[in-house]
């Protein structure tokens, strides 16, 4: 199941890659953790969670976005991993001495090592120093967002933002044959990313989304 917690530990750190290249180019771009205290309508959150991006696009928290953009959402779960699923939320995050060795531990769960080198400023959010030791911030119990959730073609029904969806060509989570059934346009596929395309390529990234944008 490292699969399931790479998505969930390399999220929020990916979403900030893009920002060189949103100043720089095009139009503001919003993320889900900036959206407290706002009274405007963002032109497309980038989120990493579809449930969040299904939830934001309902308008039921006052900032309906007028487009909102998903990348690399898992679709489908088999039975293995949901049973799973409890047994990885009860483990307690993993200890090391070191800042490095957090930092290699963080690599590995979010699918970027390689991509990134131990040194990346961006990494800083990924550990904390506690006083059993250094560990990875993310939460175990997150993975368990998907028992009990409905199908996503399910959430997206009925929702009052359009949604636009996206894969990396080698993400090992989701393929283009899982969106068959969503009521949305066939997603874009990334040629040569995996599952992080944000950190992979954020100008490819960026210019997908004013495309998404223009079309408004």
């Amino acid at each position: 199941m490292r699969a399931v917690r790479r998505a969930q530990a390399a999220a929020g750190e990916a979403l900030l890659r893009l920002r060189p290249v949103r100043a720089a180019h095009g139009p503001p771009l919003l993320v889900a953790r900036q959206l407290r205290g706002r009274g405007d309508a963002p032109p497309l959150p980038l989120l990493p969670d579809g449930a969040v991006g299904a939830a934001l696009a309902t308008g039921f928290f006052g900032h309906l976005p007028r487009a909102v953009g998903m990348i690399g959402v898992k679709l489908q779960w088999s039975e293995e991993e949901l049973r799973r699923l409890p047994d990885i939320a009860a483990k307690p995050s993993r200890l090391f001495d070191t800042r490095g060795d957090a930092i290699e531990w963080f690599l590995k769960l979010s699918g970027l090592a390689g991509v990134l080198e131990p040194d990346d400023s961006s990494l800083e959010r990924g550990v904390e120093r506690t006083e059993q030791g250094w560990r990875v911030r993310q939460d175990p119990k997150s993975v368990l967002v998907v028992t009990g959730s409905p199908p996503f073609s399910e959430l997206l029904n009925g929702l009052s933002a359009p949604i636009s969806l996206a894969l990396g060509e080698h993400d090992p989570l989701v393929a283009p044959e899982h969106h068959n059934d969503l009521p949305c346009a066939p997603p874009r596929v990334f040629k040569g990313l995996g599952h992080n395309a944000m950190v992979e390529d954020p100008a490819m990234v960026w210019d997908w989304f004013l495309e998404v944008t223009n079309r408004i």
